[in-house]
């Protein structure tokens, strides 16, 4: 029984000293997918379809139509979880559609997103996308409330081996929700292809009135079925690797474990699901 209630209090305080970093994380995607995190938790200039909450202009460029289940243990024994599902729909060649739910927190304190999104190709190497989310917050410290959010982004590719990527997220204010927490979010990144086995990423975050977050990682697919991944991340300061695996042609698992230097460990992992039949992992 003491160690139970010890346990609920542990929660509690870190719920309760963190609630506003938690709330002033960026709205767009707080919870990413297991191999997203493993490359320091960068999407504006990956290409799976989770990425889209980072940056809708991917919803161009689906290879497949897939759904993504993805789920993590926020600072590992606190309580703080979080889950999202994706779907992406290839339209055409030029186009697909997207939309996702995600819920993050603990009971008293969590946020619930309904993002959709549409991405279209203007050239063979420009892409543009845009997407619109409701977000409701429950707080037992504070009213529940909720606010919607818009998110316009592009990728281009500049050379072969060489994919820029820029996003920008801007919530629209509700009048009862508590103007501190209405941030707009700049991103902007790359995707450098070393070889045809290893990609590195770099990203940066800038978050209104809050510091830059720099981003560092890279993925390496060691066979068709089996990659590895790790990134680093600035504020906070945070390190992550995880591993990807195709279970079959559809199937794909992954698994991350993310580090951070004051808080602890996040586990985070994520099965996805391909309508077609793949031969490559991604």
């Amino acid at each position: 029984m003491v160690h139970i209630k010890f346990n609920s209090f542990l929660i509690f305080t870190l719920v309760t000293v963190l609630i506003d970093s938690l709330f002033s994380q960026p709205f767009y995607n707080n919870i990413k997918s297991a191999e997203l995190n493993g490359i320091g938790g960068q999407t504006v200039a990956h290409t799976s379809i989770e990425s889209y909450a980072g940056n809708p202009s991917v919803l161009a460029n689906l290879l497949f139509s897939s759904i993504s289940i993805n789920g993590e243990n926020k600072f590992s024994g606190s309580g703080i979880l979080g889950t999202n599902i994706f779907a992406g729909i290839k339209i055409s060649e030029s186009s697909g559609f997207g939309i996702n739910y995600e819920y993050y927190g603990i009971t008293a304190y969590h946020q619930s997103v309904f993002k959709a999104g549409y991405g279209m190709k203007l050239s063979k190497r420009l892409s543009l996308g845009a997407s619109g989310s409701f977000i409701g917050f429950n707080n037992v410290q504070r009213e529940s409330t909720s606010l919607g959010a818009f998110n316009m982004g592009s990728q281009y590719q500049l050379l072969d081996n060489l994919l820029i990527g820029i996003s920008f997220h801007q919530s629209i204010i509700n009048s009862s929700f508590k103007t501190q927490y209405l941030h707009s979010t700049a991103l902007a990144g790359l995707a450098y292809k070393i070889s045809s086995l290893v990609t590195l990423f770099t990203e940066v975050e800038r978050q209104e009135n809050f510091g830059a977050n720099c981003k560092v990682g890279f993925q390496y697919q060691i066979t068709t079925d089996f990659n590895i991944g790790a990134g680093i991340n600035s504020s906070p300061s945070s390190f992550s690797t995880g591993i990807g695996y195709l279970l079959q042609d559809r199937l794909k698992l992954d698994a991350t474990f993310s580090f951070y230097q004051s808080i602890g460990l996040t586990p985070s992992f994520s099965l996805r699901y391909f309508l077609k039949s793949k031969q490559i992992a991604e």
